[in-house]
C-alpha cells in the first residue's frame, strides 16, 4: 500500500519544482514554527497520517466505518440495471452466434436420448435400445434402481422443455459426439432463457461460458474472473448474482480440460452444486470424454445424448437442396455416411466435397479449408488484388488458432493481443524497452526528464505495476468511475510521503501543504477504476474506448490540478493576511490580489499541464501506447496484418471466423484445433 505512495513521492521529489514565495507566506509559516517547535509538528503529522491510515487498513477488512469510508456495495437498483444491461447483451450475442452458425444451415431436428445413468442419484440399469420407425424418438429403456421413470423424449422435442421438466429442474447434462451440435443446442436453450427471463423477471439471466478457460479454481471464482473478462462486471456483483441465484451458468467445453482436469473440474462443480445451493446448472460435453473421465456429476438431475442423423434425415436434406446426386455418393461410401451423420461434417461436405477421396474429418477439414480459400465468392472485404494470397490467410488463422489454444481460450478480441504472444524473448524485451521509453518520455515532459528517467528505471528494476499503471498487460480502460477508496489510499499516501521528504528537504511547513495538496490531486488521479458492464460492438473497441477516455481525464485532471494549485496558493496567501493583517475587506482584497498575480496563475497553468498529461497516460493513454507498440512488432513479424479487423472480417466471408459485436471466435472449436495442428509455414 505504501509502496505506490513511495514511488510518486521519489518522482515527485526529483522534479524540484519551485514557486516563488510571497512574504505573507513566509510570515504564515514563521508563525506556524513560533506555534510549536517543527519537530514536534513533524510528530504531530506523522501521528495523523499513521491514524488515517490506520482507519483505512481497518476499514478496507472489516468495513466498521460505514459510508463514507466503506467500501461502496452496488445499490439494488443498480444490480437491477446492471442485469438488464447483461440480459440485453446475452441475447444479442446469442442470436448472433446462431445466426452465424454453421449448424444452423443445416436445419434439422436432433434425436434425443435420456442417459440419466450418467449423473446424480439413482443410477439406471441399460437395456439394448429397441428398432423403431425412422423419424421417431430413438432411446434406450432405463430401468431405474430408484423410483424414479426414465424421461420420455419425444422427436423434436425442444432442450427447454426437458430442462423445465419437475424431475430435472434446471441441471441438465448435454453429452454428444464431435460435431452433433452440442453447442446449438445450448445456444438455444439461452435464447429460450432469454425469453423467460423477459417475461418474467424474477427468472435468472443465462451467461455462457467456456470451460476450456478453467484451472483449478472453485467453480463461483472462475465464474466471477470470467464474467469481469467479458463483460467487466464486478468481483461484488457477480457473487451476489451467485448467491442468489440471479445467474444461470451454462458451461461448454468440459471434454477440453482433459482427462485430468475434466476429473478435476467436475470434482468442483459438484462442490458449487452442493455447497451454493445453486437452483439451475447446465453442461456440455463431449460423450466419449465424459465416460473415460471415471467421475460423474452427482449434483444433475438429467442427462440428454444428441444421436447421430438417420439416413432418412440425410437423404431428405440433400433432396431439399437438390443435390440427390451427392446423397448417392455419400450412400455408397462408408466413410462418407459416418462423417454426414453429424451436422457440422455433413455442412461440411455440402461445401467441399468434389469427388476426391475423403476418408476421415481431417480430410475434410482440409477440404473445406482448401475450398473456401479460392472460392472467389468469399472476397470482398479486401478491395480487388489488395487480399491476402490464400496461403497468407492460412498462415494468419494458424497463428491464431495456435495462440488461442495456448491460452486455454475459443474466444478473440483484438484489444486482447498481448506481449506475450510475441514469438521471442528478444521482442518481448525489445517491446518491454521501448514501451518504458514512451512512458517516461511522458512523465518527463510532465515533472521533468529526470523524473521520467527514474520512472523508467523504477519499473524496469522492480518489473510490477505502479501507480495503476502496468506496462507488461495490456488492458483497456473503457469505463471508468472514480473510487472513494482508492482515491483516499493513493492520496493518503502521497500526502504522508511528500509531506515527510518535502518538509526534511526544505521546510516542515511548506512540505506540510504541498503534501496536502498532492494527496488531493492524486488521490483524484489515481482514484479511478473500472466500471459497470461493457458490451463489444466494434472491433478493437476497448483501445478506442481507451483513447478517449486518456483525452478526458487528461482535461478533467489538468484543469482540477491547476485549480487546485491556484486556489491553495491564494487561500494561503489569504489566511496568512487575516492572522497578520485582520478585516474583512483587506482579506477580499489580498485574496484577489493573490489570485490574479502573474506567478500564480503562472504556476497553476503549468502544474495543471503536467498534472493534465500524467491524467492522459493513466486514464487510457498507457493502454493505446503499448497496444500500438505491440501491433507493429507483430506486422513486422509478419503474424499479424496491420489492418486486424479487416483480415478478420475477411477470415468472417470465409465461413472460418464468427464474429458477434467485436468478439470473434471459430466457426467451430473442432476447425480451430484442426487450424492450430497445422504447420505455421
Amino acid at each position: 500500500m505504501l509502496g505506490s505512495g513511495v514511488a510518486v513521492a521519489i518522482a515527485l521529489l526529483l522534479a524540484s519544482t519551485e514557486q516563488s514565495e510571497s512574504t505573507p507566506v513566509s510570515e504564515l509559516l514563521q508563525w506556524f514554527e513560533d506555534l510549536m517547535p517543527p519537530w514536534l509538528w513533524a510528530v504531530l503529522f506523522i501521528v495523523v497520517a499513521l491514524c488515517l491510515l490506520a482507519l483505512d487498513v481497518a476499514d478496507k477488512y472489516s468495513g466498521i466505518f460505514g459510508s463514507p469510508f466503506q467500501r461502496s456495495q452496488p445499490s439494488t437498483d443498480q444490480l437491477e440495471r446492471t442485469r438488464q444491461q447483461l440480459l440485453k447483451i446475452v441475447k444479442k450475442n446469442v442470436n448472433l452466434r446462431l445466426a452465424n452458425s454453421l449448424h444452423k444451415l443445416v436445419k434439422l431436428d436432433l434425436y434425443m436420448e435420456d442417459q440419466r445413468q450418467r449423473v446424480g442419484t439413482p443410477k439406471y440399469e441399460l437395456v439394448p435400445e429397441d428398432t423403431e420407425p425412422s423419424f421417431q424418438a430413438v432411446y434406450r429403456v432405463l430401468h431405474p434402481k430408484g423410483n424414479k421413470p426414465p424421461l420420455d423424449l419425444k422427436f423434436t422435442q425442444k432442450i427447454i422443455e426437458v430442462f423445465e421438466r419437475q424431475d430435472i429442474q434446471g441441471k441438465l447434462l448435454i453429452l454428444g459426439e464431435p460435431g452433433s451440435g452440442k453447442t446449438t443446442e445450448l445456444l438455444q436453450l439461452a435464447k429460450d432463457l432469454v425469453s423467460r427471463v423477459e417475461q418474467d423477471e424474477g427468472q435468472p439471466v443465462p451467461v455462457i461460458l467456456e470451460l476450456s478457460s478453467w484451472d483449478g479454481e472453485s467453480i463461483d471464482k472462475w465464474a466471477t474472473n470470467q464474467l469481469n473478462m467479458l463483460y467487466s462486471l464486478s468481483e461484488a456483483t457477480t457473487l451476489q448474482w451467485l448467491v442468489n441465484n440471479q445467474i444461470l451458468l451454462l458451461l461448454d467445453g468440459l471434454d477440453e480440460l482433459g482427462l485430468t482436469k475434466q476429473r478435476q473440474c467436475i470434482e468442483k462443480i459438484n462442490q458449487f452444486l452442493e455447497t451454493n445451493r445453486v437452483s439451475e446448472l447446465v453442461i456440455c460435453c463431449r460423450r466419449e470424454e465424459y465416460e473415460a473421465g471415471d467421475i460423474e456429476l452427482d449434483g444433475l438431475n438429467g442427462a440428454v445424448y444428441l444421436e447421430a442423423l438417420k439416413e432418412d434425415q440425410i437423404r431428405e436434406y440433400f433432396a431439399t437442396l437438390n443435390r440427390l446426386s451427392l446423397w448417392e455418393n455419400v450412400r455408397s461410401n462408408l466413410a462418407l455416411r459416418d462423417l454426414a451423420e453429424k451436422p457440422l461434417f455433413l455442412f461440411m461436405l455440402l461445401v467441399a466435397y468434389q469427388g476426391d477421396p475423403i476418408r476421415n474429418e481431417q480430410e475434410l477439414f482440409n477440404s473445406y479449408i482448401q475450398k473456401q480459400l479460392h472460392e472467389p465468392g468469399n472476397q470482398g472485404t479486401y478491395k480487388p488484388d489488395k487480399e491476402p494470397t490464400p496461403d497468407k490467410t492460412r498462415y494468419y488463422l494458424v497463428w491464431l488458432a495456435q495462440k488461442l489454444e495456448a491460452i486455454s481460450e475459443t474466444e478473440f478480441l483484438i484489444e486482447g493481443l498481448q506481449p506475450t504472444w510475441l514469438s521471442s524473448a528478444r521482442q518481448k524485451r525489445l517491446f518491454r524497452l521501448s514501451v518504458l521509453l514512451l512512458f517516461g518520455l511522458f512523465v518527463g515532459l510532465s515533472f521533468g526528464l529526470p523524473t521520467g528517467l527514474a520512472v523508467v528505471v523504477f519499473f524496469r528494476i522492480t518489473g510490477k505495476p505502479h501507480f495503476g499503471v502496468n506496462p507488461f498487460i495490456i488492458k483497456p480502460r473503457e469505463k471508468l468511475q472514480w473510487s472513494f477508496s482508492r482515491g483516499l489510499n493513493f492520496g493518503l499516501n502521497t500526502m504522508l510521503v511528500f509531506g515527510l521528504f518535502g518538509g526534511l528537504n526544505d521546510h516542515l511547513i511548506g512540505g506540510l501543504s504541498g503534501g496536502l495538496m498532492l494527496g488531493l490531486i492524486f488521490g483524484l488521479i489515481f482514484g479511478l477504476s473500472s466500471i459497470s458492464i461493457i458490451e463489444k460492438e466494434t472491433p478493437n473497441q476497448g483501445i478506442r474506448k481507451s483513447i478517449q477516455n486518456a483525452l478526458r481525464g487528461g482535461l478533467i485532471f489538468g484543469l482540477f490540478g491547476g485549480l487546485i494549485v491556484w486556489l491553495g496558493n491564494g487561500l494561503l496567501f489569504l489566511l496568512s493576511s487575516g492572522l497578520i493583517e485582520g478585516g474583512s475587506s483587506v482579506l477580499i482584497e489580498e485574496l484577489i490580489f493573490a489570485l490574479s498575480d502573474g506567478d500564480n496563475l503562472s504556476f497553476g497553468l503549468t502544474f495543471g499541464l503536467r498534472v493534465g498529461l500524467l491524467g492522459v497516460l493513466i486514464s487510457g493513454l498507457d493502454t493505446a501506447i503499448q497496444h500500438l507498440i505491440l501491433r507493429i512488432f507483430l506486422t513486422i513479424n509478419g503474424d499479424t496484418p496491420w489492418n486486424y479487423a479487416r483480415f478478420l472480417d475477411h477470415a468472417v466471408k470465409h465461413r472460418f471466423i464468427q464474429r458477434t459485436g467485436g468478439r470473434y471466435r471459430f466457426v467451430h472449436d473442432l476447425l480451430r484445433k484442426h487450424f492450430a495442428a497445422m504447420p505455421l509455414e
